[in-house]
This record gives C-alpha cells, sequence and structure tokens, in this order.
C-alpha cells in the first residue's frame, strides 16, 4: 500500500494534459514535437502508465487475496469451492483486460510519434525536391509511411510505429546521400561540356541545381551550357584555320571562345600550342635573317635579327653561338678597321688620331701587340707636337729665356724624331725662327723733362735725358721716373719682335 500511495502521489504530480482509460485515444500531433518536449511526453506517460498498471495490479489483488477470501468466506456455506474458483477466474480475467487496455494505449502513442516525425521529415525532404533526384528512394520510402499507416488504421500500432520508423530511416538515408548526388550531376555536366553537349549539360546543371538551388559550380555551369555551341563553333572554325596553317586566325578565334568562356579548357590549351607553334615559326625566321646578314656582312641587321630570336628563346645555344661569332667577326674587322685607321693617321702625322685609334685596339683586345707598339711610337710624338703647338701658339712665351730655353729643345726633339716628320720640320723651322725674332733687339725711344731720374725694370738705370734710344730685346718691361718733391710715374711697355715701338714719355709733374 505505500507503494501505491508513492506511484498515485507521482502520478497526481504530473499536470492532467491527456486521457487515460481503457479506451482512449491519442490524436496525431499537427506538427512534429520538439526533441525534448517528445522525450519529457513520454516521460510522463510511462510514469501514469506504469503507476495506473501498478494501481490496477495491486487492486486485483487485494480483491483476489483480501476482498474476494472474505467474501468466500462470508458465502462459502451457500457456494462451496466452485464458486470460489469462478470468482477467482473472474478477477483475473478483469485484470488481464486491464493491463492489455494499457500497453495498447501505450502503443497507440508511441506508434503517433513515430508518424509525426516521418511526416515532419517527409516534409523536408520533398521540400529539397527528393522526387527529381531521389525519386526511387522516395518513393520506396513513402510506402513504408502508406503501410504503417494501414496498420495503424488496423490498430496494429507496434507494426504501425515499426514501419513509420523505418520509413524515417530511408528518409534519412536520402538526406545523407544528397552530396553525392550533388556531386555526381557536377560532374555529369562538366563531362557533357567536355563533350559539347550543351542539351545534357544544362540537364546535369538544372538537377543540381534543385539538389542545391544556391550551389555557385552548378550556376555556372548552367550559364556555360547556353552559349557551349557558340564556343564550340569558333573552336571548330579556329582548329580548321589552325590546320591550315594560318596560325594567327586561329589564335584570333580561340581568343573570341575563351572570352565568350574562360573556363574552356580546350580554348587556353590551343592557344599554349599555337603560341609555341608561332613562337617557334618566328624564332625560325629570325635565325635564318640573322644567319644570312652575317653571311653578307651586314653586322647590324645580323645582330638585330639575332636578338629578337634570343627574345624568343633566351635559352637557345644555337643564338648564343652565332652571337659570339658575330661579334668575333665584328672585333676582328673592327681590329682591322682601327689598325687601318691608326697607321693612316700615322703616315699624315695626326698624332692624337692615332693614338685614339691604337688604344681602341688595345682595349677591344688586350693581347693586340700591333696596337701596344703602335701606342709605343705614337705618344711621344702626340707630346712632341702638342709641346710644338702650344708654343707656336703663345709665342709670347719666347720673349723670357726660359721659354726660349724649351723651344730649343722642342727643336731639338723634333730633329730626332723618326719619320715621318714632315710637318713636324715644318712647324719646328718656324718655331726656330720665332726664336730669332724674339732675340733681335727692338729701338725704343724714352721722352723726358731732364729732371726725371728714369729706370727700366730688369735692365737698369738710364738716368736724367729729355732724348734717348735703346735696344730691347722683345718683351714687356715696365719704366719708372722718379723726382724729388713729385709724384711717381711708371709705364709698361710691350715690344713685339719685329715692330717699331712710339716714343715713350716718362716725365714727373704731379708735386707731392
Amino acid at each position: 500500500m505505500k507503494e501505491v500511495e508513492h506511484e498515485l502521489a507521482c502520478a497526481l504530480a504530473e499536470p492532467d494534459d491527456e486521457a487515460i482509460g481503457p479506451r482512449a485515444s491519442v490524436p496525431p500531433a499537427a506538427s512534429p514535437p520538439e526533441p525534448g518536449q517528445a522525450r519529457d511526453g513520454d516521460t510522463r506517460w510511462r510514469r501514469r502508465a506504469g503507476a495506473g498498471a501498478v494501481v490496477l495490479g495491486l487492486l486485483g489483488l487485494a480483491y483476489v487475496f483480501v476482498w474476494l477470501p472474505e467474501q468466500v468466506e462470508e458465502h462459502s456455506a451457500a457456494t462451496g469451492n466452485e464458486a470460489l474458483e469462478a470468482a477467482k477466474a473472474d478477477a483475473l480475467r478483469r485484470l488481464q483486460l486491464q493491463q492489455d487496455e494499457a500497453a495498447l494505449g501505450e502503443a497507440r502513442v508511441a506508434a503517433g510519434r513515430a508518424r509525426d516525425a516521418f511526416e515532419a521529415r517527409r516534409s523536408e525532404i520533398e521540400a529539397q525536391s527528393a522526387a527529381v533526384w531521389a525519386t526511387e528512394a522516395l518513393a520506396a520510402a513513402r510506402a513504408q509511411g502508406d503501410a504503417a499507416a494501414q496498420r495503424h488504421a488496423l490498430e496494429q500500432f507496434a507494426d504501425a510505429r515499426v514501419g513509420w520508423e523505418q520509413g524515417l530511416a530511408a528518409l534519412d538515408a536520402i538526406e545523407a546521400s544528397r552530396p553525392a548526388a550533388l556531386a555526381a550531376a557536377l560532374a555529369a555536366g562538366d563531362a557533357a561540356l567536355s563533350a559539347g553537349q550543351s542539351g545534357a549539360a544544362a540537364r546535369s546543371f538544372q538537377l543540381a541545381l534543385s539538389i542545391d538551388p544556391g550551389d555557385a559550380a552548378a550556376a555556372k555551369g548552367l550559364a556555360r551550357a547556353a552559349t557551349l555551341d557558340q564556343v564550340f563553333a569558333l573552336l571548330d572554325q579556329a582548329l580548321r584555320d589552325e590546320r591550315s596553317g594560318r596560325i594567327a586566325e586561329a589564335r584570333d578565334g580561340y581568343r573570341r571562345a575563351l572570352a565568350i568562356d574562360p573556363s574552356t579548357a580546350a580554348a587556353r590549351e590551343a592557344l599554349d600550342r599555337t603560341g609555341l607553334r608561332q613562337a617557334s615559326d618566328a624564332y625560325a625566321a629570325a635565325m635564318s635573317r640573322g644567319l644570312a646578314a652575317m653571311a653578307d656582312g651586314r653586322a647590324e641587321e645580323a645582330r638585330s635579327a639575332l636578338e629578337q630570336a634570343r627574345s624568343i628563346r633566351p635559352q637557345s645555344r644555337e643564338v648564343a653561338e652565332a652571337l659570339a661569332q658575330l661579334d668575333r667577326g665584328q672585333r676582328a674587322e673592327g681590329l682591322q678597321g682601327l689598325t687601318a685607321r691608326a697607321e693612316a693617321a700615322e703616315r699624315a702625322e695626326r698624332w692624337e688620331e692615332a693614338r685614339l685609334a691604337w688604344s681602341e685596339a688595345l682595349g677591344m683586345e688586350p693581347t693586340l701587340e700591333p696596337a701596344r707598339e703602335g701606342l709605343d711610337r705614337v705618344v711621344p710624338r702626340v707630346q712632341l707636337d702638342a709641346q710644338v703647338d702650344g708654343l707656336l701658339a703663345s709665342p709670347q712665351r719666347l720673349w723670357t729665356e726660359q721659354g726660349r730655353t724649351a723651344a730649343r729643345s722642342a727643336i731639338a726633339s723634333a730633329a730626332d724624331a723618326p719619320p715621318p716628320k714632315d710637318l713636324l720640320a715644318a712647324k719646328a723651322a718656324r718655331l726656330a725662327a720665332l726664336i730669332d725674332s724674339a732675340e733681335t733687339p727692338v729701338r725704343l725711344r724714352l721722352e723726358s723733362d731732364g729732371l726725371t731720374e728714369v729706370v727700366i725694370y730688369r735692365v737698369g738705370r738710364m738716368g736724367v735725358f729729355e732724348r734717348r734710344e735703346v735696344e730691347l730685346l722683345p718683351g714687356r718691361y715696365a719704366v719708372v721716373g722718379t723726382r724729388p718733391g713729385y709724384r711717381d710715374v711708371r709705364r709698361e711697355v710691350e715690344i713685339p719682335p719685329g715692330s717699331v715701338p712710339e716714343p715713350v714719355l716718362v716725365r714727373c709733374e704731379e708735386p707731392i
């Protein structure tokens, strides 16, 4: 009785939202319960059903073993043992009937929950267009659900529950197959695109979009399928041009196809292929032009063509050897030209030009012995020419003893120089004549007042006079006059060789 009291207290503590009776039925839920709610409902029903079963069982036992014996004792005299056994059998039948009614109600509730879960999942799957991409599997799951509904109508609640649970498992399997179905549809679409089957590609990508409406790859593939026929027409024409040797036209067609569909691998591969062929043809043509120009001695034209070939194939050994050969030829030709120019400059006594030519030749070929010998030969003549030319350009330097000494040294060197030296000899003669003129005195007339003391610097004191003539070598002189009580006067006089200078007046006239 304590256990009965405990179970009844637990049952009364639960909210009374479901009727439990011998024939109570559970109406189907309008929508699938939440997982937490379903578990709570199960717990409450089982607890109540268990409590009810326990109560009924205990009441039945109490009736059989407590109340019934009392009644039997009261009526034993009248009924006897036969009545006692009949009463016991009737009580047991009633108890079994009550237990069966409770189990049936629990089975009905469980079947309803299974049905609700099945219907909810079926609605989700059908909303995902599973009838398109999982037609057979969905039909099988629906058939399982229909069979379960028929068993439920026959009150075969346990079998109905099993059928709906199996149908739910089939729907879960359909949902799990969505990624594989999507991948298969995309792969079929890509294969159809590669084969040029625009209709099949469109159907496959539409199927993929029905599986996953937001799939970017499917949307892109469907767009490509719409232009596939145009792209393949361009590819076919470009391929015909390529096979006919019209590479430029073929490449233009491949580019247009790629502009319509940038994902067309065939167009990209064809562009790479024709680009290599075009580059190979251009390389061969440039090499041919370069070698032909080298053979004809057109060095600059040959170098331009070979450089073009190298830009196409930077690692080409053939181009490197041809350029090296061209460099050697040009170097040899350049050395010959420089040698000829240097020798011609020597013969014409253009010593600076000869020095530059020999220096350039030695820069091109440091081991060229003729260039070394040429430099040893012309450098002293360059220096001697510069010295002589400098003296001839500045004859005033000869007005000094130091300048005349340098000029005589240059003349002596010119006399000892090896031929050719006609021009040098003529310049040395002119320099010698300038020396003679610089050493020939010129008569200078001085005028004064007989009171001024006159001095010519670097010559000497002239004294006091009114007129006086003096012979002086060409040059620049300072004539100074002094007189007590008067300011000094100074006259600068330049006497060129062979000149007749004007008289120089030297007179102190400004009193201090």
